[in-house]
């Protein structure tokens, strides 16, 4: 919205600002007369000012589109990028060569340089995939940026909730090929809303994956199945005590155990190990925006020469 006095105020609807995206809007303030207020809805604008390659890729695609439901595996939309779901290849790099980061915080492991954060698929609000051009904040990188942007609570109240199934009950199997156990569960919880409206808004995520899996049978040999357990959880809360002042409280955790962690068909069954893995991220981050800070200063002129003042605006 915008307004003056003795102008006809404007109100802009249909722009939607994506990751990594500047939108030039310009609106003209007419004369005020009979028409009080002039309604625009603006159509998606060219971003001039964008130099690097890639695409933001929104809730509402992730949620219709199937897909391997991590935020990594998000970039093989994108053409030039191969590999799996964890770490993929972006552009020619390596799956060592990429940067992750969820809610402007720098997640990528800083040891093997892979993704070092799972969480509730949905929980994210929006992946931008960078592919290349990458601007100066982003560094060591050689072959792409993943930035996530995850959900947050607002005035109306919200509640999903899914599960996910599959077995070898759904499998079929070859006339000489052995029963093998598989089973892949996850069940998914989230819900936000206000906790003071227009004030201060919550949003929680949760996530179970029981998987189970095991290899082929080789001659007399059947290999224990691998279990994979986890528990994702998400807690966010956003406070906005001015118009121009923002505060965002995360919390994140996925605490997983891997049972049976190798499957290996070369190797014996008593050389399978047990994995506990997993971590908490914490963030607190404050966003404001402010008008331009002007700073004036006078100097005592020198006999017989006139200074006239000096302005500074940062």
């Amino acid at each position: 919205e915008a307004s003056a006095q003795n102008f006809a105020p404007q109100t802009a609807k249909g722009l939607r600002l994506s990751l990594g995206q500047n939108i030039d809007l310009t609106l003209l303030m007419e004369v005020k007369t009979t028409e009080d207020v002039i309604k625009i809805r603006a159509k998606p604008l060219v971003d001039l000012t964008k130099l690097h390659g890639g695409q933001a890729i929104k809730k509402e695609f992730l949620e219709e589109v199937p897909n391997g439901r991590t935020y990594q595996g998000t970039a093989q939309f994108l053409p030039g990028v191969t590999g799996d779901s964890g770490n993929p290849t972006i552009n020619g790099g390596s799956s060592y060569s990429n940067q992750y980061l969820v809610d402007g915080m720098n997640t990528t492991d800083p040891t093997t340089n892979t993704f070092n954060l799972n969480f509730n698929f949905d929980a994210v609000e929006e992946v931008e995939v960078i592919t290349g051009g990458f601007s100066p904040e982003y560094g060591n990188v050689s072959g792409g940026v993943i930035n996530v942007v995850t959900k947050s609570g607002s005035n109306e109240f919200e509640l999903d909730a899914s599960l996910y199934f599959t077995s070898d009950a759904f499998m079929l199997e070859g006339p000489d090929e052995a029963p093998r156990d598989f089973t892949n569960i996850s069940a998914n919880l989230n819900l936000g809303g206000p906790i003071v409206e227009d004030l201060l808004w919550y949003f929680i995520s949760l996530e179970f994956n029981h998987v189970r899996s095991q290899l082929p049978k080789l001659g007399d040999v059947q290999h224990p199945s691998r279990l994979y357990q986890s528990f994702y959880w998400l807690a966010k809360f956003t406070a906005a005590p001015s118009k121009k002042n923002r505060l965002t409280l995360l919390f994140q955790a996925d605490p997983t155990i891997i049972d049976n962690s190798d499957q290996s068909a070369t190797d014996d069954a008593d050389t399978e190990t047990h994995q506990d893995q997993g971590g908490i991220l914490a963030s607190l981050r404050w966003d404001g925006l402010y008008d331009p800070l002007v700073v004036s200063w006078r100097e005592e002129p020198d006999e017989g020469r006139t200074l006239a003042p000096a302005e500074a605006s940062l």
